[in-house]
């Protein structure tokens, strides 16, 4: 069976890098999908924190939007297009050192 606590795309165990080629790990240096930052190649990958990155963010300043299941039942999740949002208007900053938004 498989800890929940992994990354879910490269298995790693929290507070480890992620493995080269994972979907899920930031960029440590500015805070994009590594497979998709160009700029920062050589920075290698993020750590895995146990939960799906802007998790975190999302939690601390209370930015939730709802989703609906197939079933119907309806949720709250983190507002990840919100925490992006922000990031791409420069109201939050990737903090190279915690590696998350600030």
């Amino acid at each position: 069976m498989r800890d929940t606590n992994t990354c879910p795309d490269c298995g790693v165990a929290p507070g480890t890098r992620h493995a080269d080629g994972c979907d899920v790990s930031r960029c440590p240096e500015c805070g994009t999908q590594a497979l998709q930052c160009g700029d920062h190649t050589s920075s290698g990958q993020g750590i895995w924190t146990g939960e799906w990155p802007g998790d975190l963010e999302c939690r601390e300043w209370d930015w939730w939007t709802p989703f609906t299941h197939p079933n119907g039942t309806t949720e709250m999740v983190s507002d990840l297009n919100r925490l992006a949002l922000a990031a791409a208007r420069g109201e939050v900053r990737w903090d190279k050192q915690a590696e998350r938004y600030r």
